[in-house]
């Protein structure tokens, strides 16, 4: 079993077979310039390939425009990127990366999975979670639509209930 420490919480714990640690990744270090989310995640029971990243805080938007769009920009970028790793490896392109997938993780129903990006932020409350998950969706848009994806931000009640903590 795998437990996973990030901004503050402890995610998992899950069978290494079904977690794709993307940031851990010794393939997608050897990589300049590329950035990922913490971890992927597949629940086979549940039918359902959860790509995470997680935060602390977000900047706010009131204070700097600027900071906040970039935070979300570099979220987008680690997800859709960590999206673009795993298919590459469960494609075996390059075999190396494609070595790194347990036995689970490998064997994702592409076809037949509910692809969820989460972005993590454990003490956000509610109240703000909405106007962050329509930002990140709205960033996300073509990716939610081509794979039949969702996006949401995610607070640790809602982690724990979504199964990514203990």
């Amino acid at each position: 079993m795998v437990t996973i420490e990030e901004s503050g919480v402890a995610f998992g714990p899950f069978i290494e077979d079904v977690l794709f640690h993307v940031e851990k990744s010794p393939h997608v270090q050897g990589l300049t310039g590329i950035k990922v989310c913490e971890f992927v995640w597949w629940s086979a029971d549940q039918g359902k390939l959860v790509f995470v990243e997680a935060k602390s805080s977000v900047p706010n938007r009131v204070n700097s425009e600027q900071k906040y769009e970039d935070y979300f920009a570099e979220i987008q970028e680690k997800l859709e990127n960590s999206l673009q790793l795993l298919l590459a490896a469960s494609l075996n392109r390059p075999v190396t990366l494609g070595d790194e997938l347990g036995a689970g993780m490998a064997d994702v129903d592409w076809q037949q999975t509910d692809i969820r990006f989460y972005l993590v932020i454990p003490r956000a409350p509610l109240g703000a979670l909405d106007p962050l998950s329509d930002k990140l969706t709205g960033l996300l848009k073509r990716h939610l639509i081509i794979w039949k994806a969702s996006a949401k931000v995610i607070n640790e009640s809602l982690a724990r209930k979504a199964g990514l903590l203990n």
